[in-house]
């Protein structure tokens, strides 16, 4: 969606083609820093855990309409069970948790929000997990390139329920 709507702006010449190149980079970039962040609120995934929902957030902080790509959602092919968008979740029996819709099984729902880069190598963000109501809890991330891949370097919590 990003990049059909960066390639209508420049051919509109409402953006330059560099321009719109430069950004449609940036893009990958969010990707690639989303991917980390996941990666770290997940925490050990070399063993079988509860379903993950992911969710990216939008630069106003607001929860997209849809789904992340499958393209992205493949980048975490490697971690049992399948991580899903927000589709993939729902409430669980209990009314009060979330649940696999697949399964009924337990499951986490995560959210990671659009970076904030003080430069090309060094971003926040802000992310979340929510199970229950007392099963919840939001940090920043302070990321950072490190041979070509995005680390979490340090982090706060913002809070915990």
């Amino acid at each position: 969606m990003v990049r059909k709507t960066l390639l209508v702006l420049a051919v509109a010449g409402a953006l330059s083609p560099a321009a719109a190149s430069q950004l449609i980079t940036l893009s990958q970039t969010n990707l690639d820093i989303a991917e980390a962040a996941f990666r770290h609120l997940f925490g050990d995934t070399t063993k079988p855990g509860p379903a993950r929902c992911i969710a990216l957030l939008g630069p106003d902080g607001s929860h997209q309409s849809s789904d992340p790509t499958p393209e992205f959602l493949a980048r975490f092919a490697d971690i049992p069970p399948p991580v899903k968008g927000p589709s993939g979740c729902g409430k669980a029996a209990d009314g009060i948790g979330v649940a696999d819709k697949e399964t009924g099984k337990f499951a986490v729902y995560y959210s990671v929000g659009f970076p904030k880069c003080a430069s090309e190598t060094e971003c926040d963000v802000e992310a979340s997990y929510f199970a229950a109501p007392t099963a919840a809890a939001a940090w920043t991330y302070h990321m950072k390139k490190r041979d070509g891949k995005w680390v979490v370097t340090g982090e706060e919590m913002k809070w915990i329920s």
